[in-house]
Parts: C-alpha cells; sequence; structure tokens
C-alpha cells in the first residue's frame, strides 16, 4: 500500500475556521439497536463528459461523494484544488449507491468506457453497504471471498451478494487493467455521538475493510474516516452538527462539511508520493481553510513558533533574519546554518531532528573575515566543513573551516584564495571533491577539501526565465548539489535576493557528470513568489534534504509581506520527486498549515532571549556588529552583569551587541549603569546608518533615530544608573524609562521603523535588538528581558 502514515487532521485551519462559529443543537441520537440509514434520492443526470486532451480524476461514491438531495458531497468541491488546464474533475458518484450497485446498475461500466491509460480514479464506499442484503446494495461486511444466495426484495430473484472487500477488488482489477491508478479512501463518518462525547464510529468497520483492501492490493490509500473523526472530535458535536450538517440529517453534510472533507481528501492525496497525482495539485487551499487566518503557536516568551502541535506546522521554521540555509542530514539528526553577515561570532549551526523544531548548537567562526554570505555546511568522510565567501572593503574571497565534532571546536577559517560566491561542496564518482560556485562555476578541492586544486572554469549558463518577469537581476548564485540515482541535481538562486518581491526564484537542473552538461528543469522555475499579494516576497537560495518521513523537503529563504525589516527567514515545503526524474514543490501554499514530516514529534524549540548574564551566551544569542578579535576581550560576566568596555563615539562605531529576533511584536527591557565618561543604551539595530532607541551619557539623553544621534538634557533625578525598556509593536517604537525599575516615565519621542531593511539601508541583515557601550570606561548590563507581544 502507498501511503504514509495519518497527520492528525485537527487543521489549524479548520480550527481558526471555526472559532467564532455559534455551536447548535446536536443532532438526534439515533435509537439502540440496528440502524436504518436514509439513502438519498438521485434524479436521473447526465453522465460527466471527459475532455480527451486532459489527463482525468474520476470519483467514484455515494451521496456523501455526491448529492442531489439538501445534502452536499465532498467530491463536488475537489476540482479548485486541481490544476484545471491540464486534469479534469469527474465526479460519477452518485447517491443511494454502494460498491455492489454501482457495478451491477452498469454506472461502472461507463466510467470505464472514459477511463485512459495515466488517469485517476478516487474511490470510496460503505455507507449503503450497510443495507440488508436483500436490498439492492447491501453487500457482506468481510474482506475476503464468501458470497451469498439472497432472494432480492425488489426483483423477486435469487441474487448473488459477495463481499465488501471483494467489489474494491474488482475495482482495482479494472483500473489496473487499463494502466490507470486507483486510490481508495475510506467512508466518511456519520455525525453520530455517544453520551461520552466521543464520535460513535459506525462506519468504522468499513473504513477498517477499505484500509486492509488497500494494504493487501498495494494501492494509494487515504483514511478519510480517521481525518474526520478527529476534525470532529476536535470541535465537539455541537459546532460540528450546527455548522457541518443540516437539521434531522446525520450522514449528509452541507456545503461548509462537504468542503471540510474535500479539504481532508486534498491533505490526504498531497501526502501520497508515489501517485503522480501530486504535480496536478494547486498550491491554494479550499475556501473553508482560507476565511480566516491562521496563526502561529506561541513558545518560549511568547516567541512565536512554527509547531503547531496538531501534526501540523505554519511556516517560518525559523523566524527572523536567517539567510540562505544550508542543511545536513547526519544519521536523524539534521544540522543547519546561515548567512551571518556582519554578525561575530558567526555561522551559528541550529540542531533538528524533526525538521521543524529548531535550537541553536554553537557558533563556529570567530575571527572576522569580512561580510559572511551563504555558506555550505557539508560532512565528508566524517569530518565537517563550512565553505562560505567573505567580503571587506578591499577583499574578498572564499574560505573554509572544519572541525571532527559538529559542536566544535571549529578551526580558524582558511583562505581558499578564489573568486565568485556561494560555494557549493560535491563529490564525483572517483570520489574528487569541487565547489560550484555563484555564475556557473566550478572549481576543483584537494583531497582533504581545505585548498583548491586546479583552475575555476564556466560549466553552465542557468535557467533564463521569461524577459518581461519583474526580478532584481540574473544573479546566479546559491549552487547546491545533491546526488539522487544516475544523477546530480543542482540546486540554485537567480533573480536577486532582495528588490521587487518577485525577483528571487528556485531553479533546477541536472546532469549524469559533475561538470555537465546540465539540462535546466521542466519545472523551473521550481519556487517564486508570483505576486506581491502573496505572504512570503522573494523566497528562494533553497536546499534540498531528505527527511525523518523519508519524503524530500526544501528549505529556503523568504521576507515577510509586511515585515522587510525582520530579514530572510526560513522557510519548509515538501517536495515530490515525479516519473520522469525531475521533483517540484508538493503545491502547498507556505503561509498555510502544512502537515508535519513526524507529525507526533513535540521537540523544544528556540531558546530564551532573556538573560540574566550568568551563563555565556555569546555566539548562539548575542553577537558584535562586526565584531573583531579586539572584541573578544571588551566583555566579561562579573556577579550577574555582562561588563562591556565601551568602544567608539556612537552606536555607529561601537559595535553593538545584537541578535535576530522573529517576532513581529515584543518588549525588550534593561538595566543599564555606566561609568561618568560612557554612554550607553538600548536599540533596534540595522547597521551603522540606520537604528533607533534611546541612550544617555553622563548629561544627557540621546535619542537615536534614522542612525543619527539628537542629545537632550536628562531630567534631574536621572543620573548614571537606568532602566529602559522598548517597546516595537509592529514597526511602532515607544521607550520607557525608570530610576529604580518600578515607576515607569515614557520618553517623550516615538519612532516608526517599518523602513530599516536592506532595500532602503543594504546590508542584507535585519532591525535586530542591541545594547550598545561608546566613550570610554565600562558599561554593566543587567536583566536583560524579553517578551514577545501578542
Amino acid at each position: 500500500m502507498i501511503t504514509l502514515p495519518v497527520r492528525p487532521a485537527v487543521i489549524a485551519g479548520i480550527l481558526a475556521s471555526c472559532a467564532s462559529l455559534t455551536p447548535g443543537r446536536a443532532a438526534a441520537q439515533p435509537p439502540p439497536g440496528p440502524r436504518v440509514v436514509q439513502a438519498a434520492v438521485s434524479e436521473p443526470r447526465t453522465d460527466p463528459v471527459r475532455d480527451p486532451a486532459r489527463r482525468a480524476v474520476f470519483v467514484v461514491g455515494d451521496s456523501t461523494v455526491k448529492n442531489h438531495g439538501p445534502g452536499e458531497g465532498w467530491g463536488d468541491y475537489l476540482t479548485p484544488s486541481f490544476d484545471g488546464r491540464r486534469i479534469q474533475v469527474l465526479n460519477w458518484a452518485m447517491g443511494g449507491r454502494s460498491s455492489r450497485s454501482f457495478i451491477e446498475e452498469g454506472r461502472w461500466q461507463r466510467v470505464l468506457a472514459q477511463l485512459q491509460p495515466d488517469d485517476f480514479v478516487l474511490i470510496q464506499f460503505g455507507h449503503n453497504d450497510q443495507r440488508e442484503l436483500t436490498t439492492d446494495r447491501g453487500t457482506i461486511p468481510e474482506i475476503g471471498e464468501a458470497s451469498q444466495e439472497v432472494l432480492n426484495e425488489t426483483t423477486k430473484r435469487l441474487t448473488t451478494v459477495r463481499t465488501f472487500g471483494w467489489y474494491l477488488r474488482q475495482y482495482i482489477r479494472d483500473v489496473r487493467s487499463r494502466r490507470a491508478t486507483l486510490i481508495l479512501l475510506s467512508p466518511v463518518p456519520r455525525n453520530y455521538w455517544r453520551p461520552d462525547g466521543a464520535i460513535d464510529q459506525v462506519m468504522l468497520q468499513h473504513a477498517t475493510i477499505t484500509s486492509q483492501v488497500a494494504a493487501a492490493e498495494r494501492v494509494p490509500f487515504v483514511d478519510l474516516h480517521k481525518r474526520l473523526v478527529q476534525i470532529y472530535t476536535a470541535l465537539g458535536r455541537d459546532r460540528v452538527t450546527s455548522t457541518f450538517f443540516t437539521v434531522g440529517d446525520s450522514t449528509h453534510p452541507n456545503a461548509a462539511g462537504a468542503e471540510i472533507a474535500a479539504s481532508a481528501v486534498i491533505d490526504g492525496l498531497r501526502e501520497l508520493t508515489a501517485t503522480g497525482l501530486g504535480p496536478y495539485l494547486e498550491p491554494t487551499a479550499l475556501r473553508s481553510l482560507t476565511t480566516k487566518p491562521v496563526t502561529w503557536a506561541r513558545g518560549i516568551e511568547g516567541q512565536r513558533k512554527a509547531d503547531l502541535d496538531n501534526g501540523y506546522y505554519l511556516n517560518p521554521i525559523i523566524a527572523g533574519d536567517h539567510p540562505d540555509p544550508s542543511i545536513l542530514k547526519d544519521g536523524g539528526d539534521y544540522y543547519m546554518t546561515f548567512s551571518s553577515f556582519d554578525a561575530y561570532p558567526g555561522l551559528v549551526i541550529w540542531h533538528s531532528r524533526d525538521l521543524v523544531n529548531w535550537q541553536p548548537a554553537t557558533a563556529t567562526l570567530r575571527e572576522n573575515v569580512g561580510s559572511v554570505w551563504a555558506p555550505d555546511l557539508v560532512k565528508h568522510k566524517g569530518r565537517y566543513f563550512i565553505y562560505f565567501p567573505a567580503r571587506t572593503a578591499t577583499y574578498r574571497s572564499n574560505y573554509v573551516i572544519w572541525a571532527d565534532d559538529i559542536r566544535g571546536p571549529w578551526s580558524e577559517p582558511i583562505d581558499l584564495k578564489i573568486s565568485q560566491i556561494d560555494p557549493g561542496h560535491a563529490v564525483g564518482p572517483d570520489g574528487r571533491r569541487y565547489l560550484f560556485m555563484s555564475g556557473g562555476h566550478i572549481v576543483p578541492l584537494a583531497d582533504d577539501g581545505l585548498s583548491v586544486a586546479g583552475e575555476m572554469k564556466k560549466i553552465y549558463e542557468g535557467w533564463q526565465y521569461p524577459s518581461d518577469w519583474i526580478v532584481e537581476g540574473f544573479a546566479q548564485e546559491g549552487p547546491k548539489i545533491i546526488q539522487k540515482g544516475d544523477y546530480y541535481y543542482q540546486v540554485l538562486a537567480e533573480g536577486g535576493t532582495a528588490g521587487p518581491p518577485t525577483g528571487h526564484m528556485i531553479v533546477a537542473a541536472r546532469s549524469k557528470t559533475i561538470e555537465g552538461p546540465w539540462e535546466n528543469s521542466p519545472y523551473n522555475p521550481i519556487l517564486r513568489t508570483q505576486s506581491p499579494a502573496e505572504a512570503w516576497w522573494s523566497k528562494g537560495h533553497g536546499s534540498l534534504v531528505e527527511g525523518p518521513d523519508q519524503r524530500w523537503w526544501v528549505v529556503y529563504h523568504a521576507y515577510e509581506n509586511g515585515f522587510y525589516n525582520l530579514g530572510r527567514q526560513t522557510l519548509l515545503e515538501p517536495i515530490e520527486w515525479l516519473e520522469d526524474g525531475w521533483f517540484r514543490v508538493a503545491k502547498y501554499d507556505p503561509s498555510r498549515p502544512i502537515p508535519k514530516p513526524v507529525p507526533a514529534s513535540h521537540e523544544r524549540h528556540g531558546y530564551e532571549f532573556s538573560d540574566d548574564f550568568t551563563s555565556d551566551k555569546m555566539g548562539v544569542q548575542w553577537s558584535f556588529y562586526k565584531g573583531t578579535v579586539e572584541d573578544r576581550a571588551r566583555y566579561r560576566y562579573d556577579n550577574g552583569a555582562l561588563v562591556l568596555r565601551a568602544k567608539g563615539k556612537s552606536p555607529a562605531d561601537s559595535s553593538p551587541l545584537w541578535f535576530v529576533t522573529g517576532d513581529q511584536a515584543y518588549e525588550i527591557e534593561v538595566e543599564i549603569e555606566a561609568d561618568p565618561a560612557a554612554t550607553a543604551g538600548l536599540l533596534l539595530f540595522y547597521n551603522q546608518r540606520l537604528y533607533a532607541g534611546l541612550g544617555f551619557s553622563a548629561k544627557n539623553f540621546i535619542m537615536h533615530s534614522y542612525g543619527t544621534e539628537r542629545p537632550g538634557a536628562k531630567p534631574a533625578h536621572v543620573g548614571q544608573h537606568l532602566f529602559l525598556r522598548l517597546r516595537n509593536d509592529r514597526h511602532i517604537v515607544t521607550i520607557d524609562y525608570s530610576v529604580d525599575g518600578k515607576r515607569w516615565e515614557r520618553y517623550d519621542r516615538g519612532m516608526e521603523v517599518s523602513g530599516y531593511h536592506h532595500n532602503v539601508g543594504y546590508d542584507f541583515l535585519s532591525l535586530r535588538p542591541a545594547l550598545y557601550a561608546a566613550g570610554t570606561g565600562e558599561v554593566r548590563f543587567r536583566n536583560f528581558r524579553y517578551r514577545a507581544l501578542p
């Protein structure tokens, strides 16, 4: 059976969509004893007509799939989720039909007459199979080959009735004989509830038989029954009844109920990676899942986190500025690092077991070699390497650091003395090592990976996007190489990483040899922001990895629409490998919940930003802006205080301490005690040209805005010991101060900081909480507090 473990179907979008609905009257409970199931009445109708120019999805079932009465069927809500240009959805289901009667009345033969090779057939039966065997519909509720002669109450003739499993196998045989793909679905549950508040799973027997047949015959299976039971259970009887069903009918849902069932079907189809159906699914979710916004879960200190704790996650997986992700699978562990640009210590490695929840492990780079751009984290013959470009105002090159333990110690950087940017490590069939570089270049490495072993040459021209696309520039960069089957696959970025939101993109190429020729993917671009209306801008710079669920995933970066100053954040999407050997994203909307690779995982994510300065979090959290070796000696910890030696004249040249946050709104607070000749303060810092906040010296308050200093006299009661609190509520900044940490006063200047970002100030950074100490002497920082705001 081609299937994946069922994700818990308490879909976050459904819960959000239903959160404000008023509970209604509960469904009437069925009387004890045998249940009498009222079948829907179907009027004669014209058969669906297929378009021979497109592939087709045939939907076969009963009135829960297609209904002509007051209820609705989920089969009528599938079409928006498919690419109608390339595939057609034909709903052949009819009310009152069972797996037996659909065949015996000749309806199945009419489906087969239209079925073509490579088509798809979705089949869900069970409700009418529960009827008495003497009717036209009933089947024996077993999986085997049993049969029974009965007197049909309508025709008054002896009729052979077989098992439910037998009829399902007949559908499978017929579809296989026509070289099409059949997908079995378990029947939707009825809206029956037990006195203890649990769903009365009266359809469980037929759901189980469907699952058993799918497993025995090795056909794809979607456990629709289980998915909907979990959704109904999460919402409760009253809400399910008032929202999803019509009065007096516990079998046939209304439009909202049919749409929820269709959403569960589409979720299940997306998870079936070997059917070939995935490329025809649209990325947008059904309307019922998008009518209300879905928000993130809240983790440590209220920080937003991706894991929704219901089997789904909501991007980004690592919020805040974590650009150019490079990911490494190492047994059951995953490690990822990012461009650190002007932060030292830099190149922080994060760790995960489930691809969704991550924690920082260590900072690997301590010597300042310039602004650090897109790295590549790899493991080769038991040793770990990070290759990365770095540049100063006068020198540009690429470097490598290495370690025998990924948590360190890491070597000092080794200059490879090569041009271009964004190295991507690869190993040829003969074991030789290479770096792929921007612009389609390649350079051989020495066996130890610590020096180059030949000249750089160009081997790939890239993929040319249409000339009318709005991009920042061609910018062929970020090559990442994987080997799968007979091919090397190159995943790279084009279009420019910032600028217009539609510019950046992920493209792919493949070759049977390291040096080419490289063939561009027919599915290019693999990923791209199509419109400024999307939630994520400038999607690009991807790395592929095989997940713990044996599926493949892509991590990439993107800017959040409306929060450009948070930098490029890390997102995760599933990909699917196609029959032609290419891959593409699995058509999920990255702004909506996506099933987790490990549904039941509950790993810890992130860490506390609050710091009492009793332990050293330098590198893992704090880093110096453009820090040098001298900055290592500027700080020390002393009895619960971070003591920082002053440097420079203002935040611009004082190398502030900063850290990355990914929350849209937050509040920070710190206690500061400064020497008489020192100036200190609390900031939101982008770079030396853009920062905002409040500082103080012996005589003045210094307002920092737009990267400028505006001193003004301090109140008489304010000395060199001060508490500062800064609130950034979705770009609106307010500041309060206190001399004792109890009675707070508002500083009379608010600010708006939405424009503190790369497209204004360059440098590919983000706006970050920061501490600074300028002038001479020392500054003591105590009790730094962080709190994310709702």
